[in-house]
């Protein structure tokens, strides 16, 4: 009998099924603040603002009003709610004005739980110390992709593994659990670069959640300047799966996998290494590779 994708690998619809047992849906919410690393510095190499396709342009409203208004879109009057605070770099704002955003969530009554996306670099002492308090449970997602100095510096992140240590530390003291986002095919990274980048993501335990990504060349970015210009190859989407194959047996088991691809549903007007067909095609394709060659997640790992 076919085994499906999912028990292979550990999904987040299959995690969010198991843990409440009905539909959950993701409420995007926006504090306004704007990545200092961009507006200091012009940004990560790849980043280009006009790809926030979540964002809701909210970013003027009070969170309350943001999440009431996403929930009565829904016409599922009976589904669960998760706030992510995804826009922009989230805890880079003052203190206080941080803390508010994160506790309107928290008090309202229809919001199960809190992601906070931002940088390794913005999280403090003081942060995770308000964190550890809230009632509700609390995911920080930070902008990991690699372990490599160098892999950092190619793509401009503004921070080093130093920072990425830091924070994980601070998260492990307070059981602050955390997701983090991976890029899978940075020019330069070798194999065996990208497998240790995976090791030592499953070796932290309080990693919980991580977002693979497949690097996308946006017009009117750095990364985009270079693609054109024949600098740098990216992977196409056949041989991002292939190296999918070759890392998933290295991510720890209970790992939740939030994503799978960048979908790159802008391509048409923004992207430059435009990769045919869509999430459905690439999943079943990552589906037939897992099954014909019997890999399954962690299995190369002993915890």
């Amino acid at each position: 009998m076919k085994i499906r994708i999912e028990n292979r690998i550990n999904l987040y619809s299959s995690y969010l099924k198991e843990k409440y047992g009905k539909k959950v849906k993701k409420i995007c919410l926006s504090t306004g603040i704007v990545c200092p690393h961009r507006e200091k510095t012009g940004g990560c190499i790849f980043c280009q603002p006009e790809t926030f396709i979540e964002n809701n342009n909210f970013n003027k409203i009070p969170i309350t009003e943001q999440i009431n208004r996403q929930i009565n879109e829904f016409e599922d009057k009976e589904c669960l709610f998760t706030a992510y605070f995804q826009d922009e770099t989230s805890t880079a704002g003052e203190e206080a004005y941080v803390c508010k955003c994160i506790n309107a969530a928290v008090q309202h009554p229809h919001i199960q739980e809190i992601i906070i996306s931002t940088r390794p670099d913005y999280i403090s002492k003081q942060l995770i110390s308000n964190l550890k308090e809230l009632e509700k449970k609390i995911t920080l997602e930070i902008g990991l992709q690699s372990i490599h100095d160098k892999s950092l510096a190619f793509l401009r992140r503004g921070h080093d593994f130093r920072d990425i240590e830091n924070c994980i530390d601070l998260c492990s003291a307070a059981k602050i659990d955390l997701g983090v986002h991976l890029i899978i095919g940075i020019p330069d990274e070798s194999l065996s670069e990208i497998i240790e980048t995976t090791d030592y993501v499953s070796d932290q335990k309080q990693i919980k959640f991580v977002k693979l990504h497949n690097l996308v060349a946006y017009r009117n970015t750095p990364l985009g300047e270079l693609f054109e210009k024949n600098m740098i190859k990216l992977p196409e989407i056949k041989q991002y799966i292939d190296l999918l194959c070759e890392i998933l047996p290295y991510l720890r088991k209970d790992i939740v996998i939030t994503r799978l691809f960048t979908s790159n549903v802008l391509r048409n007007r923004t992207a430059l290494n435009a990769n045919t067909g869509s999430k459905k095609i690439w999943m079943n394709e990552l589906d037939r590779k897992l099954r014909e060659n019997n890999i399954w997640q962690g299995s190369k790992r002993t915890d």
